[in-house]
């Protein structure tokens, strides 16, 4: 099973998000983001990251209908100590992190920021692996940003 995390970088500011799978198989935020200074040593990052992969969760209800959408964004921007999407967005660089065989192999896909509207775009032909050594992951991390536009 593919687990997942995602790594928001803006201003000064990390966010590694924990997230998990609903019922339905969508991938959605899991509740719980680690924050971290935009300053952190690799080591520190790809620590906070191979936890988030660790706390992937699954069976989370899928939200029924857009009402209940609403109120898990509200939630989402709660647990990431934003105001709201749109806020957030502005000048955000974002990551995807996935592995699919236990740890063995770290996939890093850096991400477009499109618009508060149009959200994040993955950047696949910029995705690079590496191990789930804690200071080889978060060198990947700090050189995935480079690559976001």
């Amino acid at each position: 099973m593919e687990k997942s995390s995602s790594v928001y970088l803006k201003g000064d500011t990390l966010r590694v998000m924990v997230r998990g799978l609903t019922d339905q198989e969508h991938t959605v935020g899991g509740g719980q983001v680690f924050f971290l200074e935009a300053t952190a040593t690799p080591q520190k990052i790809g620590v906070a990251v191979l936890e988030a992969l660790a706390n992937f969760k699954t069976g989370i209800p899928h939200p029924a209908d857009s009402a209940a959408w609403r109120i898990r964004q509200k939630e989402w921007c709660k647990i990431m100590e934003v105001k709201s999407w749109n806020s957030f967005v502005k000048d955000t660089k974002s990551l995807y992190i996935t592995t699919e065989d236990e740890l063995a192999t770290i996939t890093v896909t850096p991400y477009k920021n499109k618009s508060p509207k149009e959200g994040f775009e993955e950047i696949t032909e910029k995705s690079r692996t590496c191990t789930s050594e804690p200071e080889a992951l978060g060198k990947a991390i700090l050189e995935a940003f480079d690559d976001c536009e």
